[in-house]
């Protein structure tokens, strides 16, 4: 978790980690600070030490706190953080809303009947049925 103070006009994030945890866990564990994509290995949010920095896809702690904790923190300044965001809302806008898999599961209801539709891999597929054969077995 991280705190963010609006200090005119910055904004300082300051995290719940010392900056000393986050250089050790950045020596011996590096991949314990991103977030990626198990099928697509893509990553999808960083943390980083160096320069206090936003970007598409994460943060960036270039600061300590003046408090016990030695809090990694990051100064950002308000027309910096506008910026980034405009930046990634247009790259958003470009991405279409579609799903990364070709699953579909439907649900069709009626009065006290229902369907429910699956379009997928068969193995899939196989275990849902048996899911919910043993949902509707209990008593």
């Amino acid at each position: 978790m991280a705190n963010i103070t609006i200090a005119g006009n910055s904004y300082v994030i300051a995290s719940d980690i010392s900056m000393a945890d986050l250089e050790t866990v950045k020596k011996y564990r590096p991949s314990a600070l991103a977030l990626t994509d198990e099928e697509t290995k893509e990553t999808l949010f960083k943390v980083g030490i160096g320069s206090s920095s936003v970007s598409d896809y994460g943060i960036s702690f270039g600061g300590i706190s003046n408090d016990e904790d030695k809090a990694a923190t990051a100064t950002l300044s308000k027309t910096e953080l506008l910026k980034q965001i405009k930046l990634i809302s247009s790259e958003m806008r470009r991405i279409p809303c579609t799903s990364k898999t070709d699953k579909v599961i439907k649900y069709i209801r009626y009065a006290d009947d229902f369907i429910i539709g699956i379009k997928g891999i068969k193995l899939n597929v196989n275990k849902l049925n048996n899911g919910f054969r043993n949902l509707l077995a209990l008593p």
